[in-house]
């Protein structure tokens, strides 16, 4: 009888472990506020801890994982983004350092090959590096950046990911160095603007080249680097055209587009007239 007690007491403890543990942080949860990012810090910081939450967690299913690595990448990037020129280096390293950590997860020799980690890996590496500054630290890791570009444009319609996103970063990467090829970084960013949007996009009208405003910025910078202003100005002008109103903002990337469009008036004015 005493036995038998016992072991329904287990049983109701272990179904109590078991529901605390749905009543922790659920991908729902990350993702609801991961939606309400734009312009908050706070909610970029909530979301972020339950998606780490959810991870620590462990158990998720391949395309879960996949879903919350990238996730953390994303709310990474745009923390960068929307923190001021002036921000102290030590805070953005940080961030990046840990966008760069979480992208091992996605290793194609762990999970298999996937569009997510060169693109994230990637961009975590060169914002990673921007923020670091010219080093020898940096120019270290140029090899391992490039070898990430090299296989993943390898990979059937990698190139394709985030419109054009392997093309966007290493054009970004190349006029942003010493060693660097304007040329080149010319070529990258045009690629990216023109690229499709993946095969496996859920909103391929919004997924290709063209609805990525930071693929004009880029090519637009490259431009000016290279005395190209006309150019340069032409590319800003008709890319603010398209993204005045709000509403015409690419779903589901509202908040890094307002971001962007930002940067394009604020390097239209570097122009003048």
């Amino acid at each position: 009888m005493v036995r038998f007690i016992v072991s329904g007491l287990l049983i109701v403890l272990n179904l109590a472990a078991t529901q605390v543990g749905f009543a922790g942080a659920t991908i729902e949860e990350a993702e609801s506020l991961f939606d309400q990012r734009e312009g908050s810090f706070e909610k970029i910081e909530q979301s972020r801890a339950k998606f780490l939450e959810v991870l620590k967690a462990g158990g998720l299913e391949r395309t879960d994982l996949i879903n919350v690595i990238e996730k953390l990448a994303r709310l990474a990037i745009y923390e960068y983004d929307m923190l001021p020129k002036k921000t102290e280096n030590e805070h953005k390293l940080k961030v990046m350092d840990q966008c760069v950590k979480l992208t091992e997860q996605l290793d194609p020799a762990k999970i298999g090959t996937n569009p997510q980690y060169y693109y994230y890996r990637m961009a975590c590496l060169g914002l990673w590096g921007k923020a670091k500054g010219v080093s020898l630290d940096v120019l270290l890791r140029l090899p391992e950046i490039r070898d990430l570009y090299k296989k993943g444009a390898a990979q059937a319609d990698y190139k394709k990911y985030a419109g054009g996103g392997l093309d966007r970063i290493a054009g970004a990467i190349e006029y942003n160095i010493p060693t660097g090829s304007i040329d080149k970084s010319i070529k990258f960013l045009q690629e990216a603007v023109a690229s499709e949007a993946h095969p496996e996009s859920e909103n391929p009208q919004t997924e290709n080249g063209k609805s990525y405003y930071i693929n004009y910025f880029f090519l637009a910078e490259a431009m000016q680097k290279a005395d190209r202003i006309d150019e340069a100005r032409q590319i800003v002008e008709e890319a603010l055209e398209r993204i005045e109103d709000d509403a015409d903002l690419p779903v589901g990337r509202e908040p890094e587009t307002k971001v962007h469009r930002q940067d394009l008036r604020n390097l239209l004015k570097e122009f003048g007239n």
